[in-house]
């Protein structure tokens, strides 16, 4: 019989009860009722019966070895591993012409349309021609799908890139004036300067005639005509191939992870602050006014101020130019956003303003009657011939190199990520590494700059019905199309109709300012991260910002575990549940138990500030209690050395102090003294006997049933625990055992409790001291001897030692009586 019994408490039981109807008007559906019915285990029961595995240590010459016994040359797995690395020779074969091209045939061919002005307008923010802008949004978007695995993604020129990548193209371009020594008139990196007779002369490349009718030299002395335009173009084929290099290097460590550490308001902080330095750096195309290029620290202050100290020689025409175009596309996006609904495609407004403003150019020969910045002459090969990049400058502009390579992965994996999730595929973060860094790469012997992916590019191949990498191939053609038949028309493109379109496009980066009211209610420590990287990018360059950005990110992770929201449990009622007593009403605290939970790991940052917020909250601390007790051991001792001086003789047994009645002979006698054997307690007796009574036994007094005899506490939130986590650990329980307070665990995880086997933490507690859950915790260890459990008000669901039989009741239902919750059999 009494091994039935036993197997009935060891056999779990799970029964359900259907349904009969919902509440139809509160249209909240009932909950069935659930019975459970099993031992309370500690985790030495719970061991003795479920034996956990045990993982043997294993070498790393055994971990190559089986690695290296996986390898093999066979034919499929070297198919396989090629394809991994193309996926196009994946995918390509099982292609559906029928059903795949026509979709992507119409979405390429609208994200090329858009890939014109973006190219163009973008070129101008690394300080290049436009020529160069087409280039990277040709060559990169072919190798991209190829190597890619993103189907929406459409790689190529990116704002945030272009103006990162100019920073680091006038960082060399320094060193090479340095090197030459020569002196400039105008201290400028900008490609546009005015000549002496009241033209603009562009370093791009081109060139802007004279009133004379001659031509004008380059952008500065110590340059032949156009050869600064070809410098800079080498110089940012130099950093795409060292961004790509990066990237590629990167996928080959399976270094994908990294962008996990650039948080989203991070990443939106720092579009928002570089916004500021694109929309800065076409202030002088806006106005045909000669600004020199500043970066760095302080480098918009720098700039407004020289823009302001040669404003007087503003070009009208440039100016009337930039202001219409700004009207004209902000009015027309201003509208398609308003009627959204019924404009399926943006249109391409972009493209029209530049064949409207380079046609009005041409036919009133703005640059020769004006003096209007135009993009100049364009070369005619159409295509150029793949060179080596100038490795030489390498070393300068390797550390800018490494951050436009994180922030280009991270943009574009990021739209990657969320592509893929609405169109229902998967996407590899490594395999992307490559995909970019070829991109960069192949394109750099191009003279093409770093690329990235762009969120309204993208946005507008899937909206357009794109389904594959085809639609990122097909929107080249209008490029090419360009490039061989439309470059001479380009000639006469105002720069200011350029630097307008770049500008109206930052509308949605400025945008990215209401982040700031959600993130506050959300989280202020989110909303300072934002504003912080912001302010940093703006302040101190887009490079150190983002470094800046990055650390702000990490300290915070750290000051969040550093101070972590530790608290006290309560049960609630009739529940095997606990919650925080000052989140939940209804929770109950039991009477001389205390449930301390740890909502953080414990680690080396924390451990000591977990500690003392635990004696804190807990009521109970320990170095309070052992400095109070010492404090009345040394006042005793000091009244007892008091009274043998003062009174005579006396005796302490057991902490009590006994007073022997001896004949006093005072020196004088005064009327109404006392005579003979009759003891007198003097008030020096009377602290003596205070003293000594209240720090004797309570054997005779009732125990407070309130008096905290345990100490919970619930891992069920820590993660992990290090070496002086540990070491604090065992600090917590010695000081709780020198008063008498017994500390158990709770919901320890599987890493934990190895890490508690091996570091023999185990001794210093016992295994019988830590429990599967917080609820057996509490059942199995509470001490009933002294009341603790006889409160009508703790209402657990078994006594302790019994089955853990519970029941959870409907919500609708009225509260059921403790009897029906208990296991009557036991």
């Amino acid at each position: 019989m009494g091994d039935l019994r036993m197997a009935d408490r060891m056999m779990a039981a799970f029964e359900e009860i259907t349904d009969v109807d919902a509440d139809l008007h509160s249209g909240l559906r009932r909950r069935r009722d659930v019975f459970v019915s099993r031992p309370a285990y500690s985790e030495q029961a719970f061991q003795e019966q479920h034996t956990e595995n045990v993982k043997e240590p294993v070498s790393v010459l055994t971990r190559i070895r089986r690695k290296a016994g996986k390898c093999s040359c066979s034919p499929s797995t070297v198919k396989k591993f090629i394809c991994s690395v193309i996926p196009i020779l994946s995918w390509l074969p099982k292609y559906d012409i029928r059903g795949l091209l026509p979709r992507d045939l119409i979405s390429g061919m609208t994200v090329g349309i858009f890939r014109i002005p973006h190219g163009m307008a973008h070129a101008i923010l690394a300080d290049v021609s436009p020529i160069y802008g087409l280039y990277t949004s040709f060559f990169p978007a072919i190798v991209y799908a190829i190597f890619g695995t993103s189907r929406q993604l459409s790689i190529g020129t990116f704002a945030v890139v272009s103006i990162m990548s100019g920073q680091a193209i006038d960082k060399v371009m320094e060193v090479i004036k340095q090197e030459r020594n020569q002196a400039v008139t105008m201290p400028t990196t900008s490609p546009y300067t005015v000549a002496p007779g009241g033209a603009v002369n562009s370093s791009l490349g081109g060139y802007s005639p004279t009133e004379e009718g001659g031509v004008g030299g380059g952008g500065t002395a110590m340059f032949a005509p156009g050869e600064e335009a070809i410098l800079r173009a080498e110089i940012g084929a130099l950093l795409a191939m060292i961004v790509g290099l990066i990237q590629v290097a990167m996928s080959v460590l399976r270094l994908g992870f990294v962008t996990c550490y650039l948080a989203d308001p991070l990443v939106r902080g720092f579009t928002t602050g570089a916004a500021f330095h694109v929309f800065t750096s076409q202030f002088n195309k806006l106005f045909g006014v000669p600004v020199p290029r500043h970066s760095g620290i302080f480098a918009l202050p720098k700039t407004y101020r020289d823009f302001f100290l040669n404003i007087h020689l503003t070009n009208v025409a440039a100016m009337i130019n930039s202001i219409l175009g700004i009207l004209f596309l902000v009015i027309v996006k201003e509208l398609q956003d308003k009627f959204k609904d019924k404009i399926k495609f943006p249109l391409p407004i972009e493209l029209a303003v530049i064949i409207a403003s380079t046609a009005a150019a041409y036919a009133g020969d703005f640059s020769n009657r004006y003096g209007m910045p135009i993009v100049g002459e364009i070369s005619t090969t159409s295509l150029p011939a793949p060179i080596m990049p100038p490795l030489r400058y390498t070393s300068i502009i390797i550390s800018d190199a490494f951050v436009i390579a994180i922030v280009a992965f991270s943009v574009s994996v990021s739209l990657s990520v969320i592509f893929a999730k609405r169109n229902k595929y998967d996407v590899s973060s490594n395999q992307e590494l490559l995909g970019y860094g070829s991109s960069n790469v192949l394109s750099s012997f191009f003279l093409c700059y770093p690329c990235s992916g762009s969120l309204s590019r993208s946005l507008l191949q899937d909206l357009g019905g794109g389904k594959t990498q085809i639609a990122g191939i097909v929107s080249t053609v209008p490029i090419l199309l360009v490039l061989f038949l439309l470059t001479q028309f380009f000639q006469s493109l105002p720069v200011g109709c350029l630097a307008a379109i770049v500008v109206v496009a930052l509308r949605g980066m400025f945008r990215q300012f209401k982040d700031i009211r959600d993130l506050w209610q959300f989280s202020r420590m989110d909303c300072m991260l934002w504003l912080v990287t912001c302010l940093a990018v703006i302040i101190l360059g887009v490079d150190i910002g983002l470094g800046v950005g990055v650390a702000v990110a990490i300290f915070s992770v750290i000051l969040r575990t550093q101070r972590p929201k530790c608290g006290i449990m309560g049960h609630i009622p009739n529940t095997d549940i606990y919650r925080d007593l000052s989140y939940y009403q209804a929770a109950e605290e039991l009477p001389g138990l205390k449930i301390f939970r740890v909502n953080a790991p414990i680690y080396f940052a924390n451990a000591e500030y977990i500690k003392m917020n635990m004696y804190s909250i807990t009521g109970v601390n320990p170095l309070k209690i052992l400095q109070e007790r010492e404090k009345k051991e040394k006042g005793l001792a000091k009244a007892q050395a008091k009274y043998k001086k003062t009174n005579g003789v006396e005796e302490i047994q057991n902490g009590e102090i006994a007073i022997e009645s001896h004949e006093m002979t005072p020196p004088n006698n005064h009327p109404g003294q006392n005579h003979g054997n009759n003891h007198e307690i003097t008030a020096t007796n009377a602290e003596l006997l205070e003293a000594g009574t209240s720090s004797s036994h309570q054997s005779v007094e009732e125990v407070d049933p309130n008096l905290v005899k345990t100490i919970i506490l619930d891992f069920g939130a820590v993660s992990f625990v290090d070496a002086m986590g540990l070491s604090t650990l065992k600090v917590i329980v010695a000081d709780y055992e020198k008063v008498q307070v017994d500390i158990i665990m709770a919901n320890c995880r599987g890493p934990i409790r190895a890490l508690l086997f091996k570091s023999g933490f185990l001794d210093l507690i016992g295994l019988d001291k830590i429990y599967v859950t917080l609820h057996d915790a509490v059942l199995q260890h509470v001490d009933n001897e002294h009341g603790l459990l006889a409160s009508p008000s703790c209402r657990l669901v078994s006594e302790p030692g019994a089955v853990v039989k519970y029941h959870l009741a409907a919500n609708e239902e009225p509260e059921r009586p403790l009897s029906e919750t208990i296991d009557t059999n036991i």
